[in-house]
């Protein structure tokens, strides 16, 4: 797989609206003039509107777009877009990389478009004359045919030069007639291909990773040249599956095949075609996470994972718990995850309840990403509320937002490299952690361990661990050497060994700041970075349910509170919402010696009281420097600005 220079320009919005809904309204325009997002996520472009365009389900579920016929479709959206840019801001479209609609018996849709309406005057010439050869396969030779929505589809085979073909020229169309502004991809699936073109291309792929003689080892595979894939190695998203006559390494080999034969494809398709016409094209790929479970890419080399995309959307699922059972419902812990693993590019999370709108704008402003309300119920008057008042906060302070440097104290280390090995059970721990953390107010952020280093580590004052096995020699001594300068590494974990990889066997009794407790000794992991850690940690007296991210900015502290306590309903919808406020939460926050003064302390929200500024007490002292205010009162969202001086 060719690789290309990262040319994405980190590009930053915080308002970002998306919808897949009542889009024909003619006052979701004058909607978007009042609360003036900058991105709107809006269209389709893809293998989705050739094949329902011309039908009836092209108004209706999936794209519910106002008019029918793919030449109507794309007038509409290009003025769509333009009426958009003449508000000031950009519109990005749907793109499929796979999954197109029809029933190849029946001969519908994308079936009759392909067969019976191909739209030659936009595509031009069909690619092969059949659209068997555009689509993937099982090990049988025949389409992998499917249902979604109650409705029957075929894939796209990525590692097909003509579907890549046919990709290219839809990218050409949207740019060039509909003045689009980027994409977001979608259904980033390989279903199980087991076509020529796959069975080349990973034959290839391990010959280039292996020697004959590894081959035959590590796999059992005696001649590569006549090895084929069977229909069920490398699906997307999936994992290892323990009733697979294949070794769980083939397994993992297959699945980052497939995930770097779509990388290949997305980056064909967007980055060289989109972007030669359209420099500045918006690129990002919609993604499905759960609670940091297993995704599309979750193989993918790290100098890939984010690569040329500007953001990384993934959807959280529909679990989500309620407050009353101890869980907030929410997946900050994903937001950090992906901030982290895809080099600070924007993290995006989609999540299916339409219910706490401003938590969920609130939670991706806190994190780095856009505020943005899972698909837009701005017909809804307290959902319209929400957006207007949330974006015209989020774009007057936009300077306190961007760019920004990380304050985390603790670093909570996500085992990549276990599970790039085939070990996802370090990742329950993870995230049990990362939620305790979360509760507790530590102000911590997801390190990835393929990214430990010397730098990384003296960003923190404390690491946290979940899994030592995986790490290199050099890591471990990176660490020990971090523990030597006084400060704690902790391991969590409910399997810790007297001998754990690269570790020696004194390793945890050798330095008195190496820690090794139990997974369900949480009480002990707080006491352990309170006590520590030389001056302690930031302490907030507040709910467990209220999430607190710390920012840097030449000059200034941000904090930025989050309050997901509410009135749990069942019914969905904005005007449900019932945010419980928050009262006389306090601050404790410690400056790290940064020896500058502090000349003032505000509370900004886009609630009331709206803007307060705060009185504030200082102590500084020979191990710690902290300061101390008092928030009066939060309903869902709030940040505070600490300005500093010389």
């Amino acid at each position: 797989m060719g690789q290309t220079q990262d040319n994405s320009s980190n590009k930053y919005f915080n308002r970002y609206v998306a919808l897949l809904a009542m889009v024909g309204d003619p006052e979701f325009v004058d909607f978007l003039a009042e609360a003036r997002p900058q991105v709107v996520q809006m269209g389709f472009y893809g293998p989705q509107l050739y094949a329902l365009g011309d039908t009836d389900l092209g108004s209706g579920y999936p794209m519910r777009l106002p008019v029918r016929g793919i030449d109507q479709v794309l007038e509409w959206q290009k003025d769509f877009n333009q009426q958009v840019h003449r508000l000031g801001g950009k519109v990005i479209g749907h793109f499929s990389m796979t999954t197109t609609w029809g029933d190849p018996k029946e001969k519908t849709r994308f079936f009759e478009s392909y067969y019976d309406s191909w739209p030659m005057n936009l595509l031009g010439p069909k690619p092969v004359e059949q659209i068997a050869d555009l689509v993937q396969k099982s090990a049988d030779g025949q389409m992998i045919v499917g249902d979604r929505y109650g409705f029957p589809w075929v894939v796209g085979c990525s590692n097909n030069p003509h579907w890549r073909q046919l990709h290219r020229k839809m990218v050409e169309i949207a740019i060039t007639e509909c003045d689009v502004d980027g994409f977001v991809s979608l259904y980033n699936y390989n279903h199980g291909c087991a076509c020529e073109y796959c069975n080349q291309a990973f034959r290839i792929y391990l010959k280039n990773q292996y020697s004959s003689r590894e081959i035959l080892s590590q796999f059992g595979i005696d001649d590569i040249a006549e090895f084929c894939l069977d229909g069920k190695l490398g699906k997307v998203v999936g994992w290892i599956d323990t009733d697979s006559p294949h070794p769980v390494n083939l397994q993992l080999e297959a699945m980052r095949f497939s995930q770097l034969s779509w990388k290949h494809h997305y980056d064909e398709v967007f980055v060289k075609t989109g972007r030669k016409l359209k420099p500045d094209l918006i690129l990002g790929s919609w993604n499905h996470l759960g609670f940091v479970g297993h995704h599309e890419r979750n193989v993918m080399p790290k100098e890939l994972w984010g690569r040329d995309e500007d953001l990384l959307w993934y959807s959280s699922g529909g679990q989500f718990g309620t407050v009353a059972e101890g869980d907030a419902g929410i997946r900050m812990l994903n937001l950090k995850f992906i901030w982290e693993l895809s080099g600070h590019k924007l993290p995006v999370l989609g999540r299916y309840e339409g219910t706490r709108t401003r938590a969920s704008i609130a939670e991706g402003l806190a994190c780095q990403g856009p505020g943005m309300g899972l698909y837009c119920n701005w017909k809804d008057p307290d959902g319209r509320k929400a957006f207007i008042d949330y974006f015209h906060f989020a774009e007057e302070f936009e300077a306190y937002f961007h760019p920004v440097k990380s304050h985390a104290e603790v670093a909570l280390v996500f085992p990549r490299q276990s599970v790039l090995a085939g070990d996802d059970q370090p990742v329950e721990r993870f995230r049990q952690i990362g939620r305790f953390l979360m509760d507790e107010h530590v102000l911590f952020d997801v390190l990835s361990d393929q990214k430990i280093s010397a730098e990384r580590l003296n960003q923190y004052r404390s690491i946290v661990l979940t899994k030592t096995v995986a790490l290199s020699q050099n890591q471990t001594d990176l660490l020990a050497e971090y523990a030597a300068q006084g400060n704690p590494v902790i391991v969590t974990s409910d399997s810790v060994g007297p001998v754990d990889g690269n570790i020696r066997p004194d390793w945890f009794t050798e330095h008195k700041k190496i820690f090794s407790i139990s997974l369900d000794n949480r009480s002990e992991l707080l006491s352990l970075l309170r006590d520590e850690i030389d001056g302690g940690l930031s302490q907030f007296d507040t709910m467990w349910a209220v999430r607190v991210n710390a920012y840097q900015q030449p000059g200034r502290i941000i904090i930025h509170l989050v309050n997901y306590n509410r009135i749990e309903s069942e019914a969905g919808g904005p005007a449900n919402e019932s945010p419980i406020a928050t009262f006389d939460t306090g601050v404790n926050l410690r400056l790290r010696a940064c020896h500058k003064q502090v000349t003032r302390v505000t509370f900004l929200s886009p609630e009331p009281p709206y803007r307060e500024d705060l009185t504030w007490d200082r102590e500084e002292m020979q191990s710690q420097d902290r300061l101390r205010f008092q928030i009066r009162s939060m309903l869902v969202y709030g940040i505070v600005v600490i300005e500093l001086s010389e």
